[in-house]
């Protein structure tokens, strides 16, 4: 390999990021994307009405999967099961 030329990885592509650094990245912008979901939760909720409650759940962290929540017609909170 001469001087200009560049390290390639498997199939002739540059080399990816280690995979430690890639699922941090990953989860960096999955908690990202939560957090601007998440508030949204209580405007949504108060634009359904007393009648309607708001769950924001993450599947990755079931049994206690909720996020965020807004209303009160169940009194779960952040934190809590996704069903009791």
């Amino acid at each position: 390999m001469g001087a200009d030329s560049t390290k390639r990885g498997t199939r002739g592509r540059p080399p990816t990021k280690p995979r430690r650094a890639r699922q941090r990245a990953n989860a960096d912008a999955r908690a990202h994307v939560f957090e601007l979901i998440a508030s949204l939760v209580e405007a949504l909720a108060e634009a359904l009405g007393p009648a309607a409650e708001v769950v924001l759940h993450d599947l990755a962290q079931v049994p206690n999967s909720i996020i965020a929540v807004g209303g009160s017609i169940t009194g779960r909170g952040p934190g809590s099961p996704s069903t009791d």
